[in-house]
């Protein structure tokens, strides 16, 4: 086969860019970079207590494609680190290490994942695809996605059978889509983003379709090789009409989704859908990742998610899910939920096989079935098999529960050839897995047999690498796009990411480096750019003025920095009076806390300890009290409650922050309801954060 080494056209520069890797492929003499992008919003869920209870804010990823011979995809990194891990550990990714570049070897085009210290911070996904077969032309059945394309209204709705929307590599549909039509396609390397993600501009109140993609009640549809970016629904829904319209023969395969917030579900095939396919697709959501009943079919799914990895729900009768392959899954791995039809739960003919976990760093379960008492289980057959399945030692995930069972009825489950740390498990027992086993009476055994190898080899490699520099802004890493230059004694450094993370009043002479403006380090204090610079070891340490005024900069680009903080209760949209910008809580549940979130480690790192002052404005035409607090990992630094009026009200909360404080995985803002009375509508404006000493 001739050498194919295609690189994608570049994403719109409205798709946010990440530094903490510079990616290239090399197959045979030729070598190309390739893009790390990290379009998202930040989610203020932190479930993982082994990554620190970090928020959850990354799904970084690089794109390309390739056939003939194999390539070598060199991840160089940007900062220390003890080791790494190349997952799937299942799939035996070939690697190596050398001067900080973590290199893969690809014999056939794949999906990997690299993690840094066994921290899902720093994630990448690198998305190796086969050439694509088939470049479509615009027709009266067939569109084409434009380099950054929007529709009126933000939702496309595909109303003629046999039509095609093609998004090329590198193009950008800022759209959700509905399927309405049979035998429809939604084809390309390109990316559709949720529009909902820019609030500024799109309501989430008014474009609730329930999914970025939406197949309903149609047959035949194919969704292949797009990636979903920042989703704030569900990135794809198969579903039919409620005892009316079956959705069949719907097929999904190639597709990347990456999305952190809750309700965020990556592929669902839901009720009234039969021979409903996924086939090689990577899933790395914010909520349930696999969603599916009846006649659902997933094969060779890569999954990371900060809820559940499988969630069967209602109904599962003739489904299965094979070669699954889960890096993360922060609320567990396999969930059996809900109630089925007509006050009963049917179960039959339901496998799981080849299911890898052993990448995971936590997960709260293995298998949890909890079927409400109001719909008892009824089985057929053998229920569900769950068979070939590879765990880490529980112990070292925090898995306090191996199996429960709590359905009522009897939910019958046959486990077959388990292995756990590398050894296959000949019986299951709390001593011999490690974690509780609650049958609780339901039908339940465990079976060896057939041909199976227990052991899968850690992913993770020692590496021990020092990086030649690591450039602080106080206590905040920052990354450069351009390589840092050492020239003698001196250290350059690109001026302009400079300038914008110090936010200088002003800027040192620059001079020129393969067209890019440098600074010098010897010139920073001397031109007022920074207040003082430390060299200790590899780490340069850069203090920077505290600017007068908020140290809150203002949203940029499509992605905010303000979001939901509960986002499957509540929507978060903005208002514009008297040309000001005024953020609107809307209570979509009567949850007692909705309201707004936003992240502030970066300000607070970078301007070290001291006494930080929160002031915002608010209103509700609701006499409620409003809680502002400042957020750390695990507990509360500051909080305070606030009256509510049908007039804008000034508040203001001040947190002292210590040293220590710094190192806090996550430092947040957020403004909700008290939690004991629910508020369904506020405005915030004026938000403002200050060091007052």
């Amino acid at each position: 086969m001739e050498n194919q080494l295609i690189i994608y056209p570049e994403f719109d520069e409205r798709i946010e860019r990440d530094y903490l890797y510079h990616v290239s492929v090399t197959q045979g003499a030729r070598t190309e970079t390739l893009p790390v992008y990290n379009h998202t919003e930040d989610s203020r869920v932190n479930r993982n207590p082994i990554d620190g209870r970090r928020a959850d804010e990354f799904r970084r990823f690089s794109t390309f494609a390739f056939a003939g011979e194999g390539v070598r995809v060199d991840i160089r990194v940007g900062r220390d680190f003890h080791d790494y891990a190349v997952m799937p550990a299942r799939k035996r990714f070939r690697h190596s290490f050398k001067d900080g570049v973590i290199s893969v070897y690809l014999d056939r085009p794949d999906y990997f994942v690299i993690r840094l210290d066994g921290g899902d911070h720093t994630n990448l996904a690198v998305f190796a695809d086969a050439p694509e077969t088939e470049f479509p032309r615009a027709d009266e059945k067939t569109i084409v996605v434009d380099r950054w394309q929007e529709v009126e209204g933000g939702v496309l709705t595909l109303t003629e059978p046999h039509t095609t929307v093609y998004i090329p590599a590198g193009a950008v549909l800022n759209a959700r889509i509905q399927v309405l039509a049979d035998d429809c396609r939604i084809i390309g390397r390109g990316a559709i983003v949720d529009p909902v993600g820019d609030i500024y501009r799109y309501s989430a109140a008014e474009l609730d379709t329930g999914g970025v993609i939406l197949i309903k009640s149609v047959n035949r549809t194919l969704v292949d090789g797009i990636h979903f970016l920042d989703a704030k629904a569900f990135n794809l829904e198969v579903i039919g009409t409620w005892e009316e319209i079956w959705a069949t023969d719907n097929l999904v395969r190639n597709v990347k989704i990456l999305s952190t917030q809750m309700s965020s579900d990556g592929i669902t095939f839901c009720y009234y859908a039969k021979n409903s396919r996924a086939e090689h697709c990577f899933v790395y959501c914010g909520d349930n990742a696999l969603v599916y009943e009846e006649y659902a079919h997933y094969r060779d799914i890569t999954i990371g998610t900060t809820c559940n990895a499988l969630y069967p729900q209602t109904d599962v009768v003739d489904s299965s899910a094979e070669d699954i392959y889960v890096f993360r899954a922060d609320e567990g791995l396999i969930n059996v939920t809900m109630g089925g039809e007509n006050g009963i739960t049917r179960s039959k003919d339901h496998v799981i096989r080849n299911f890898s976990a052993v990448d995971i760093t936590f997960t709260p379960y293995f298998l949890f079935v909890e079927i409400p008492k109001s719909n008892p289980a009824v089985t057929e057959g053998d229920g569900l098999t769950v068979e070939n399945v590879w765990l880490r030692k529980l112990s070292d995930t925090l898995t306090c529960d191996f199996y429960r069972n709590i359905a009522a009825g009897d939910y019958k489950v046959t486990l077959k050839n388990c292995s756990v740390d590398g050894i296959l498990l000949r019986d299951i027992t709390p001593e011999t897995v490690g974690g509780a086993v609650v049958p609780a009476g339901h039908s339940f055994r465990y079976l060896t047999e057939g041909d199976f190898d227990p052991c899968i080899p850690s992913a993770r490699e020692t590496a021990d690498y020092r990086n030649a520099l690591n450039v602080y802004v106080g206590h905040w890493q920052i990354f450069f796009p351009e390589p840092i230059r050492f020239e003698g004694g001196e250290i350059l450094l690109p001026a302009e990411t400079l300038w914008r993370e110090l936010r200088a009043a002003c800027i040192a002479e620059t001079v020129l480096r393969d067209g890019i403006a440098y600074v010098r380090v010897s010139d920073l204090t001397g031109s007022g750019m920074a207040k003082s610079v430390e060299r200790a070891e590899n780490r340069l340490i850069l203090t920077p003025n505290v600017p007068r005024g908020n140290l809150l900069l203002p949203d940029s680009g499509i992605v905010s920095k303000y979001t939901e903080y509960i986002c499957y209760a509540s929507h978060l949209v903005t208002l514009r009076e008297d040309g000001e910008t005024v953020f609107r809580v809307i209570n979509t549940f009567h949850h007692k806390s909705v309201g707004l979130f936003r992240l502030i480690g970066e300000e607070v790192r970078k301007y070290g300890a001291g006494t930080y002052r929160l002031d915002f404005d608010v209103r509700s035409p609701e006499e409620k009290p409003i809680r502002a607090a400042i957020d750390y990992s695990n507990r509360v630094a500051a909080e305070r409650c606030f009256p509510l009026t049908a007039a804008w009200s000034a508040c203001s909360l001040d947190v002292a922050v210590r040293e220590e404080d710094l190192d806090e995985p996550k430092i947040a803002i957020i403004i909700n309801g008290n939690g004991e009375c629910a508020v369904e509508e506020f405005d915030v404006k004026h938000l403002s954060l200050t060091k007052i000493n």
